[in-house]
């Protein structure tokens, strides 16, 4: 049993917290952001919210219709340039994970040297098993050590709020995986709703920008570096070599059986042919059989008629 999460959400409820100037300065030239998550969960929506424009294309219907990764940016008031990487489609685990490590890797480049937080998006609702392979998919990708940069961002917050409930509520009755991965990021979770009026929105926004400025302070000010990615790379690269090895394996075992069929197949077709020949052999001893007795009788046949000619010759006389 897990303990009880020790929430950094940051609640909107202060109308002294203003869309560009934040209560929370971060102090830094420049802040990136790496979006991840499964195609529908609403990464892209939250990129333009986070950007105040629209600059990444989002599909309604949850199809991704980019797999590539795309670049937002934006400056604050503080000065501070905010940079937005969206992932669309990378984190479907149907993906080939070698067409995957490749996207990741311009990820990385475009968020160099390196990104200081990940959202993970999750869509307010049922949490999936598709989810939970993301999140496992996530560190495949980036490593254990990602999870102290990741930050949990729930989209949809309207349905939560027609219910009447809240985005603790909604985690404390969710699956164990997803709390644990809540633990795992300090219980760094926020909450949006993208559809909501601007006065809402920025105050959502804004409560997210603080909770990116706290996790950059947990980490030191530091970000997510390429050495620890280079780590996750090697990882991926020898889960990539073993899955080629494996297919190689299996592929010789099939081709031996093939042979092994192959071989048995010949090795019935000659037995086979070899019982067909010895039918024919018999087949032409019997006919030589039947031959010479069909001659031999027909030799006491005609010595028999000889004999009867030769007696009744011999009575006439």
């Amino acid at each position: 049993m897990l303990n009880p999460i020790s929430f950094h959400f940051v609640a909107p409820s202060f109308a002294l917290l203003s869309y560009n100037s934040l209560v929370y300065p971060f102090l830094l030239a420049e802040i990136r952001m790496v979006l991840v998550g499964k195609t529908g969960a609403g990464k892209s929506s939250l990129g333009n919210s986070l950007l105040d424009k629209k600059v990444f294309e989002s599909n309604t219907f949850g199809i991704s219709s980019t797999n590539t990764c795309e670049l937002g940016e934006r400056h604050l008031q503080d000065g501070s340039k905010l940079v937005v990487v969206d992932t669309p489609g990378i984190f479907d685990t149907r993906n080939n994970i070698t067409e995957t490590s490749k996207e990741v890797v311009r990820c990385i480049g475009l968020s160099s040297p390196g990104p200081h937080a990940f959202v993970f998006v999750l869509k307010i609702g049922r949490f999936t098993q598709e989810e939970m392979d993301t999140i496992q998919h996530l560190k495949d990708l980036f490593g254990d050590a990602v999870v102290n940069h990741v930050i949990v961002v729930f989209t949809g917050k309207d349905s939560l709020d027609s219910e009447g409930s809240t985005i603790h509520q909604h985690i404390e009755n969710s699956p164990e995986q997803l709390i644990s991965l809540i633990h795992q990021c300090k219980g760094r979770v926020a909450s949006i709703n993208n559809r909501a009026q601007s006065s809402n929105l920025h105050v959502d926004v804004a409560a997210i920008l603080k909770l990116v400025g706290q996790t950059i302070e947990t980490n030191n000010r530091s970000h997510y570096t390429e050495e620890m990615f280079n780590k996750a790379n090697e990882a991926i690269q020898s889960k990539i070599r073993q899955q080629e090895e494996e297919k190689m394996k299996a592929e010789q075992e099939i081709l031996r059986r093939e042979q092994a069929l192959e071989e048995r197949a010949r090795e019935i077709d000659a037995e086979i042919e070899k019982g067909r020949q010895l039918e024919r052999e018999n087949e032409l001893r019997r006919q030589e059989i039947e031959q010479r007795t069909r001659e031999q009788a027909a030799h006491v046949r005609r010595h028999h008629r000889r004999h009867r000619r030769h007696r009744q010759q011999c009575v006439l006389q």
